[in-house]
């Protein structure tokens, strides 16, 4: 916000964690507390393309209505075109960088070693890359997904727990000799909500005489492609 108000534009910060100009939103900031630890992440939106932003914002046919966390749409902004001398986002940077360097002088830059690149590394690969960090600490999820394919439109409706499936329903213009659907659903029941795991539920058994024409990617790509 200071930096801001040397470059001639005066922010506010509002709310919990935005930050404004003549009431638009430039700037969310989310923050978590885990073991002993703090997590701290944020956007400024310097000059984006905000007919992009729009539709990326848009709720898409894919619903996911996910219980743990909560996101409220704003109205947005760019910092440039407030800015009454136009500079680079690198420019921007340096400037917030240098008011810090001056209200913190005792900051400084930390750069990582070979060897604790290594280490982070692994650590991505082995914990933060899972599935079980992904997808199986995730609250309940409802997710409504929609697909077209040459043998006809698919629906779904899935709830998930944990990144397993506790639920599944399909509704669409597809035909299949077999109306009764509990067989699938009893077979996608426990089942991770992965690619792999769902093909591997749905290629364990003839799924033609519920789906007819439809392929086993087509089915996996329906239910989480």
């Amino acid at each position: 916000i200071q930096t801001l108000k040397d470059l001639g534009v005066e922010a506010q910060f509002t709310g919990r964690n935005d930050i404004t100009i003549n009431g638009k939103k430039i700037s969310g900031n989310a923050q978590a507390y885990l073991g002993g630890r703090v997590m701290h992440h944020g956007c400024i939106l310097f000059d984006v393309d905000l007919t992009v932003l729009s539709r990326a914002l848009e709720t898409s046919k894919d619903v996911v209505d996910a219980k743990g966390v909560k996101s409220v749409r704003s109205r947005v902004d760019n910092i440039l075109p407030n800015l009454p001398e136009k500079i680079t986002v690198t420019e921007f940077a340096d400037k917030i960088l240098a008011h810090m360097k001056q209200k913190y002088p005792e900051m400084r830059e930390y750069l990582f070693s070979d060897e604790e690149l290594v280490a982070i590394e692994e650590r991505r690969r082995k914990k933060f890359g899972s599935w079980t960090w992904n997808f199986g600490s995730n609250p309940t999820a409802e997710i409504v997904r929609e697909r077209r394919y040459p043998a006809g439109k698919m629906q779904l409706f899935i709830n998930t727990k944990k990144g397993v499936i506790e639920d599944i329903s399909f509704f669409g213009t597809f035909f299949g000799v077999k109306s009764d659907l509990s067989e699938v659903q009893e077979r996608l029941k426990g089942v991770k909500y992965s690619p792999s795991e769902v093909h591997e539920a749905l290629a364990s058994f003839d799924t033609t005489p519920y789906f007819a024409g439809f392929t086993v990617d087509e089915l996996t790509d329906a239910i989480i492609g």
